[in-house]
């Protein structure tokens, strides 16, 4: 894959055995904007966490990351502003 600044934003995961290519997708559902990752290659990736028996897609992963990130993110911000802020289930 080459870098290029003014098109879509596409990256690679790579193994010792395979590889897919993914590009970032945004779209329109309604007067919503939304996103996804397409397989360039239409090849399907799974992840598969350290101690877990089940694989999971790729897209449901990364969906984990971003509630674990919007969770931090309301954490910071209650610090930030002097309240207390309580996580109790992502």
């Amino acid at each position: 894959m080459q870098p290029d600044s003014e098109g879509p934003l596409r990256f690679a995961i790579t193994s010792e055995s395979d590889s897919i290519q993914l590009e970032l997708e945004f779209f329109d559902e309604g007067k919503k904007a939304n996103h996804r990752f397409v397989s360039r290659d239409n090849k399907a990736a799974s992840i598969k966490s350290v101690g877990s028996t089940e694989a999971r897609s790729f897209g449901e992963f990364l969906l984990a990351i971003q509630h674990w990130l919007n969770a931090i993110a309301l954490v910071v911000n209650g610090l930030q502003s002097g309240s207390a802020v309580l996580v109790a289930h992502l």
